[in-house]
């Protein structure tokens, strides 16, 4: 019995601005020919580290933990994209098309940078508010939110920052 390659159902129909890398499948599916690999997003990340001054070691924490690299993902709870950006954070650093891996890279590595700005360069702060919001971070009295999600989010990505950083 042959078994079809794997191919990812995309709530979108259209596959506009998904890259190369990516096939159209049947039933406007689609599916990663780089198995979400972050090599085709290293010289976007280079450069959203270079403009932003956010070690890109971060950069690929942050996108690893959100998307697992893969450009196309959406959250239940209407996040998009490689670093998962909410229509509200897209309107704020001018993103059209939340599904382009630069322009979410950029936008996400800016919002990233304010955030670390707003929490005095207070990392775990910062992904807390990345993560739950700005508000709930500050609810909260600048602590992490009691979240579970949060805390394992903020866990995870200084997890993955830390094998970035040595790995380098």
């Amino acid at each position: 019995m042959r078994t079809q390659p794997y191919q990812r159902r995309v709530e979108r129909r259209d596959t506009v601005g998904i890259g190369k890398n990516y096939k159209a499948g049947p039933l406007g599916s689609v599916y990663d020919a780089t198995r979400h690999s972050v090599e085709p997003y290293v010289g976007i990340i280079r450069e959203a580290s270079r403009r932003t001054g956010i070690n890109d070691a971060l950069l690929k924490a942050v996108i690893r933990a959100e998307s697992a690299f893969d450009p196309l993902a959406v959250s239940r709870k209407g996040a998009v994209g490689l670093m998962q950006l909410m229509p509200e954070t897209a309107k704020r650093y001018g993103v059209k098309n939340r599904l382009d891996p630069g322009a979410n890279i950029h936008a996400g590595a800016r919002f990233l940078r304010d955030l670390l700005s707003s929490f005095d360069n207070d990392l775990t702060l910062s992904l807390a508010a990345y993560n739950a919001g700005e508000g709930a971070v500050r609810k909260y009295g600048n602590v992490v939110p009691p979240y579970p999600e949060t805390k394992r989010y903020v866990a995870k990505v200084l997890h993955f920052y830390n094998q970035y950083r040595y790995a380098m």
